[in-house]
């Protein structure tokens, strides 16, 4: 990695830090994206250099998680089967995104929770998730269970129902693990 890029994300990670803090003291709403530069030292030029908005500031990460379980998806499809490569992508994705910031991810989730256009941004790249992994899991050749779009996309839709369980009930017990046992409870019977 070049020096470059590494200047790069720590400006973005400090910013997003300041505009926690921000957000957590004033709302989601009512903190601007004037006061989140001014507090990292920077123009508001420089911001928009950074993120689009202050939407894209807090729905990085989610984007950065769905990058990582598409992946994470297809390579796991290869030695389980759909419910067992769900689980194993789902708790991959999750505990990589938890495990350098584990703090952060509660304080973003909570934001985004108490901000109903937050809520709805997430939905929406949720959704755009769970068809592209039904898509992915359809057009990789493993459905030897000859399993029908919708069919396949309600198991992937449980699978992630799952992980919004655990992830909102934002309690600080063993993510892991709950998602882990809550999936191993809830396996479709059709694999």
């Amino acid at each position: 990695m070049s020096t470059r890029f590494l200047a790069r994300q720590a400006v973005r990670e400090q910013t997003l830090i300041a505009a926690i803090s921000l957000f957590q003291r004033k709302g989601y709403e009512l903190t601007t994206i004037e006061e989140i530069a001014n507090k990292v030292g920077m123009s508001t030029r420089t911001f928009f250099r950074y993120f689009p908005s202050k939407e894209e500031l807090l729905m990085g990460p989610t984007k950065f998680f769905m990058r990582n379980f598409l992946e994470s998806f297809e390579r796991n499809l290869t030695t389980a089967d759909l419910w067992g490569a769900l689980e194993f992508s789902l708790v991959e994705s999750i505990v990589g995104c938890t495990d350098t910031h584990p703090d952060q991810s509660k304080h973003i989730q909570s934001i985004v929770v108490n901000t109903p256009a937050l809520v709805a941004r997430q939905l929406e790249i949720g959704e755009q998730l769970q068809s592209e992994a039904t898509d992915r899991y359809l057009s990789c050749g493993f459905n030897t269970e000859n399993l029908s779009w919708r069919t396949t996309n309600a198991i992937v839709r449980a699978g992630f129902a799952c992980l919004r369980t655990i992830q909102y009930s934002l309690g600080d017990g063993d993510l892991k693990n709950d998602l882990h046992q809550l999936m191993k409870d809830l396996r479709p019977r059709v694999i």
